[in-house]
């Protein structure tokens, strides 16, 4: 089926697998969110072996779904999506997913529709409500992956399987889906992290305390960025980082963590100590609005 796609993920610390279904013609796929929520890197690869770099474009972790997007979009074809309203117990289904990360084209399940408005637990510790059952087998990587009727219409999106019982798999509706999907598009791509526009190094209680500084340490300004949103708050060369918005800042990872949790676009107190001339340590407030990093245009 040329609108399904092989999702693999790189966390960090592994490389998972799971499954997407082409959403539009305009690069977005559809997938479950926990096949995607720890990704670092996301790459498609298409029904004819084509691989392409994916950037995640939202998701809604109490949904499960998510939506990914590539930039090239030559050839995508969507599916044809039909409707829960139609979908009784006993009906013929397929899933289709790349199962078990086996290397190739998907594998192919049959089976029927084994119960309607299931729920179960997600992940992020609320409820899936309205959940298709079948006895279609699904497995790990099938995540993501569609559930289709004899007609070739997507009526569900594979989501999970129950490890205590024998084929019994769930899959979110696919109204409850594309409704999700309507509303991660309405919202637009998500802001890229924040960018501040300095470099430093982490100074230690042992130089603190040797320079007189009154607190036990900071992120210490060493290079400015032209037009950067630090220039333009005032930053200047020597100043001791030390908080932004409520959080403390004493090291550079301190410093990462927190832009990588607040998007461009986001204004942000910030607090530094400053050597004045004749006045000593001085605490400052400045205030800036974090832009985007060179290398990463806005969408």
């Amino acid at each position: 089926m040329p609108s399904v796609v092989r999702v693999s993920v790189d966390t960090g610390v592994a490389i998972s697998t799971g499954t997407g279904v082409i959403l539009d013609t305009e690069g977005r796929i559809l997938t479950n969110w926990h096949v995607v929520e720890d990704a670092i890197s996301i790459e498609v690869t298409l029904w004819d072996g084509s691989v392409l770099h994916a950037d995640l474009f939202r998701g809604d972790p109490d949904a499960d779904i998510a939506v990914i997007a590539v930039m090239a979009t030559e050839g995508l074809a969507p599916p044809r999506f039909g409707s829960i309203d139609d979908v009784e117990i006993g009906h013929e289904v397929v899933a289709i997913g790349h199962a078990l990360a086996l290397e190739g084209l998907p594998t192919v399940s049959t089976g029927v529709v084994s119960g309607l408005g299931r729920t179960l637990p997600n992940e992020a510790g609320g409820q899936l409500t309205g959940l298709i059952q079948t006895d279609a087998a699904i497995n790990t990587g099938n995540s993501g992956g569609p559930l289709i009727n004899t007609r070739g219409e997507v009526i569900g999106i594979n989501t999970a399987k129950l490890s205590t019982g024998d084929r019994i798999g769930f899959a979110i509706n696919i109204d409850s889906a594309l409704a999700t999907a309507s509303e991660l598009i309405d919202q637009g791509p998500i802001p890229p992290p924040g960018f501040l526009g300095i470099g430093g190094r982490n100074m230690f209680q042992p130089e603190a305390a040797s320079l007189g500084l009154p607190i036990p340490g900071g992120y210490v300004v060493q290079a400015i960025g032209e037009d950067s949103p630090a220039e333009l708050a005032g930053f200047l060369i020597g100043d001791v980082l030390v908080q932004l918005d409520s959080v403390p800042i004493r090291n550079d990872l301190d410093f990462t963590a927190f832009l990588s949790a607040h998007p461009a676009g986001a204004e942000v107190s910030i607090f530094v100590w400053r050597l004045v001339v004749g006045s000593g340590w001085t605490p400052v407030q400045l205030v800036a609005t974090l832009g985007v990093h060179p290398d990463q245009p806005m969408p």
